[in-house]
């Protein structure tokens, strides 16, 4: 652990003292994200398992859009905004297989749980080492 040096002064009747004295160094927010990156990838994922379960999840939320938005009422889909830019880009993900898809068709719910997992893991270790 690194150290530090303060300096205080010391009053013993009319005589004042500088004392230093050796502390255990704060610990800033750089080196503490530096330590919950080195923890997660020794104990979760490394980076390529990391990019791989972030582009699953970014397909499963483009998933539940799509199938929000094919919920929605015909009138209220006429008063989004965006309705072209939305629907030109399910339609892309719909021609798009993704890794999730191919891996959720093997594994199924176990895919989703495990990614969701790995994240429960991650939020642990930061909250862990941000705190500490």
């Amino acid at each position: 652990m690194a150290t530090e040096y303060k300096e205080t002064l010391r009053q013993k009747g009319m005589l004042f003292t500088k004392e230093v004295k050796e502390v255990p160094a704060e610990k800033t927010l750089s080196v503490k994200k530096g330590l919950a990156r080195k923890a997660v990838t020794e104990q979760v994922f490394d980076y390529g398992d990391a990019i791989a379960d972030n582009a699953k999840m970014i397909s499963l939320l483009m998933s539940t859009v799509k199938r929000i938005y094919e919920a929605l009422p015909d009138d209220t889909k006429d008063n989004i905004a965006d309705k072209e830019m939305i629907e030109s880009m399910i339609n892309i993900f719909d021609n798009t297989q993704t890794l999730a898809d191919v891996q959720y068709a093997k594994e199924g719910d176990e895919m989703v749980k495990r990614i969701f997992n790995r994240q429960a893991q991650v939020g642990n270790i930061v909250k862990g080492i941000i705190k500490g």
